[in-house]
């Protein structure tokens, strides 16, 4: 088990602590700070892989794992704050589907020149979703606001992957 792998397993347990606080009625705060943990963790994983060297195939699912998990919660919280949150939180839904599907694609084009941009884009996702997940969990922004910027970010990057291969199956038939 390598370190970057424990910080990955210690945000679950945060997500864990989050739920549990905000079904047990605790304050938002509390939420909010397990949020910002599981978050950290998240930023705190890849660095330690890199750093260290000590990236693996284990890491390579948890973290994805860990980043969905994170978002049902905070789409779980929200949706039983505001009965009205479920048709974002369906969108939502259906654009991470669609994000975590086209990975597989991506494999078969291995000189994807928007890997990179990709790369950025589903950082800046996450991001998105960590700030106004918890904008949303501490009351400093509606759940209606901030699940439609959560939402505005899952389809901002769901279009990307699209174009991405689409892309790469362009570049692919002018190469032949």
């Amino acid at each position: 088990m390598t370190i970057p792998n424990l910080v990955t397993i210690s945000g679950f347990v945060f997500i864990f602590f989050y739920v549990w606080n905000f079904l047990s009625g605790g304050a938002n705060w509390i939420s909010f700070f397990f949020l910002f943990l599981a978050g950290f963790s998240d930023a705190l994983d890849g660095f330690l892989a890199r750093r260290l060297n000590q990236e693996s195939l284990l890491g390579s699912i948890l973290d994805p794992l860990r980043d969905r998990v994170i978002l049902v919660a905070i789409l779980w919280n929200f949706c039983l704050v505001d009965s009205r949150a479920w048709k974002a939180a369906e969108i939502i839904i259906f654009c991470e589907i669609i994000i975590s599907s086209t990975w597989y694609f991506r494999l078969g084009f291995p000189k994807n020149p928007f890997s990179r941009l990709n790369h950025i884009l589903g950082k800046t996702r996450q991001a998105g979703h960590l700030i106004f997940g918890g904008l949303g969990v501490i009351g400093l922004m509606g759940v209606d606001t901030a699940i439609s910027v959560i939402a505005g970010f899952s389809f901002g990057l769901m279009l990307s992957q699209i174009a991405s291969i689409l892309g790469s199956v362009l570049m692919l038939d002018f190469e032949a």
